[in-house]
C-alpha cells in the first residue's frame, strides 16, 4: 500500500433515524472486488443532535491498497452523509 494510515469520518448532513445504534464498518480488499471485514467499526451519527453531534470518524493502518466504509440503515429509513477520507504516508 502506499499510505499507512487512513482516518474516515462520517458528517451526517439529514436523517430520519433517531435514538439507534447504527454503525458502519471498515473493510479491506487485495484486488477491490472481494471484500473482508478489517475489524474497525464506526458508529454513525444518529440524527438526535444534528448538527451538534453531526461528525464521526475512525482510524486504520496496515490496510493495503483497498479500503472502504460499508454499512447498512434499518429498513425505510434513510441517511444523507458525506465520508471524508484523509490518507497519511
Amino acid at each position: 500500500g502506499w499510505a499507512h494510515e487512513a482516518i474516515f469520518f462520517v458528517r451526517a448532513l439529514e436523517t430520519d433515524v433517531a435514538d439507534q445504534w447504527l454503525h458502519a464498518r471498515v473493510e479491506i480488499s487485495p484486488d477491490g472486488m472481494h471484500w473482508c471485514r478489517e475489524g474497525e467499526t464506526l458508529m454513525l451519527p444518529d440524527g438526535v443532535d444534528l448538527p451538534a453531534q453531526d461528525i464521526s470518524f475512525c482510524r486504520v493502518a496496515h490496510f493495503g491498497s483497498w479500503l472502504r466504509l460499508a454499512g447498512e440503515l434499518p429498513p425505510g429509513t434513510s441517511m444523507r452523509v458525506i465520508v471524508y477520507l484523509t490518507l497519511k504516508e
